[in-house]
């Protein structure tokens, strides 16, 4: 896996809101509404482990906040 991938995804799962502030910041309008799209899917479709969902709500939240 791309290294670069990685680490967007350990910012944007991280729970940490000002990591994933940088992580949503260096998107494209296109990708964040991808990558909202997927945190969508984790939060709220079967088959993900309870920590992914909690993961992916917190960086809803801090994407709800940050692109407005």
């Amino acid at each position: 896996m791309n290294s670069n991938l990685e680490l967007f995804w350990s910012k944007i799962l991280s729970e940490e809101p000002s990591q994933i502030t940088v992580a949503i910041h260096s998107l494209s309008e296109e990708e964040r509404r991808a990558v909202m799209g997927q945190l969508q899917r984790i939060a709220h479709e079967t088959g993900w482990l309870e920590e992914q969902r909690r993961r992916a709500q917190t960086a809803l939240v801090v994407f709800e906040k940050e692109v407005k």
